[in-house]
């Protein structure tokens, strides 16, 4: 339990837990495969110590990415980031997954149905694989 106050948390005073040390990318394996193998050059295109900093798992069956990110929250809470790459029932099983966690989620809308993921404000704010460059 922290002794922490919120108000030191949110003033900035505590920045712990902001930024992870490292990136599980949770990628849908029946993703757009054109979009697949985009994220994949952006990936293998980063340098060592980038990629070093980045852990991949495939998806195998419904529900797969909900036990994937449980198991990473689980072990890493907010020490890791988890990369949500796929459509929006990828990012549903995700966000059920670490649900009243600390792990924070970043979104890769690379799916067959990315509706909620390809919101024109979150576009204009990060375009896919513009954090990746």
């Amino acid at each position: 339990l922290s002794t922490q106050s919120d108000k030191d948390i949110w003033s900035g005073k505590t920045l712990r837990g902001c930024w992870a040390m490292r990136y599980l990318f949770i990628i849908n394996s029946l993703c757009n495969p054109i979009a697949l193998q985009k994220l994949e050059n952006a990936i293998a295109a980063l340098d060592d110590n980038a990629r070093s900093l980045i852990d991949i798992r495939y998806t195998q069956y419904a529900g797969h990415a909900t036990e994937i990110a449980a198991e990473a929250s689980d072990s890493y809470n907010d020490k890791i980031t988890i990369v949500a790459c796929g459509g929006d029932g990828t990012v549903h099983e995700i966000v059920n997954g670490i649900a009243y966690r600390l792990t924070p989620i970043i979104v890769i809308p690379i799916g067959n149905d990315i509706n909620k993921a390809k919101n024109p404000i979150v576009k204009d704010i990060c375009p896919p694989y513009k954090s990746l460059e």
